[in-house]
């Protein structure tokens, strides 16, 4: 005669009655159950701090001269070079050791007939965006050698990176 398998009748009591698992394996709620998301008083003193380990680092970091225009604020340094780039970096860890984080970058070289006009579409800006944070993994100068890339890309008027996509 053909058996039912056992239920798991105490377990389906604790999930019913309860609403929660706690023997759900670790690998399973890291992937499937999200993070509880930090207050917003905990959010603003991350932020303070994270900004205190922006400025260490830049300190601790031979800034060029054409990136003395910057802003510290909201967990990031955004670093605006007039008519040419502005890029928003941020950190991962107090570390020297870990790299600068690219978070966002926008080409401000502008076609003079059409100023409203991007001479970059986002595909290259998406590429422009990996080659940029390729060159913060530059362990001796990493703010040196984002500022020559994106220089040389925006005094070419993007040509290249136009040319070669």
């Amino acid at each position: 005669a053909a058996r039912l398998p056992n239920f798991a009748l105490p377990v389906a009591v604790e999930v019913l009655g309860t609403g929660t698992y706690p023997r759900l394996p670790a690998c399973l709620k890291e992937k499937i159950v999200p993070e509880t998301p930090l207050s917003p008083s905990a959010d603003k003193d991350t932020k303070i701090a994270l900004e205190g380990i922006i400025c260490q680092r830049m300190v601790a970091n031979d800034l060029p001269d054409e990136l003395f225009n910057f802003s510290i604020g909201d967990g990031r340094v955004t670093f605006t070079v007039d008519n040419e780039f502005k890029v928003a970096l941020t950190v991962l860890s107090p570390a020297f050791t870990l790299p600068w984080r690219l978070l966002s970058l926008d080409i401000l070289v502008r076609d003079p007939e059409r100023p409203k006009d991007s001479l970059v579409t986002p595909p290259q800006v998406d590429y422009l965006h990996r080659l940029a944070q390729s060159r913060l993994f530059m362990k001796d100068a990493p703010l040196q050698e984002i500022y020559n890339c994106l220089r040389i890309l925006s005094l070419s008027g993007c040509a290249t990176c136009v040319f070669f996509l």
